[in-house]
């Protein structure tokens, strides 16, 4: 379904669908957005032992996930 999908897709959505895909890819990345899909919005300190990462590392992986446009923060 996904290959028929990339397939008939124009260059550009394949080449943001390989771009979103690549951002979760990671298993660190993977458990953040599924944690973050079931809990919705919350503290990075309540991501941390989700990711299982140091903080300096959590911090990487989230910003990763904004760039791709997968997750947004707000300072408090």
């Amino acid at each position: 379904m996904i290959e028929s999908m990339l397939i008939e897709a124009s260059p550009a959505r394949q080449e943001e669908a390989v771009r979103l895909l690549a951002a979760v890819a990671d298993p660190v990345r993977w458990r953040l957005v599924a944690a973050l899909a079931g809990r919705g919005t919350c503290c990075v300190c309540d991501l941390q032992p989700i990711s299982g990462v140091a903080s300096n590392v959590l911090s990487y992986h989230l910003k990763v996930l904004r760039e791709a446009g997968l997750v947004t923060a707000e300072r408090r």
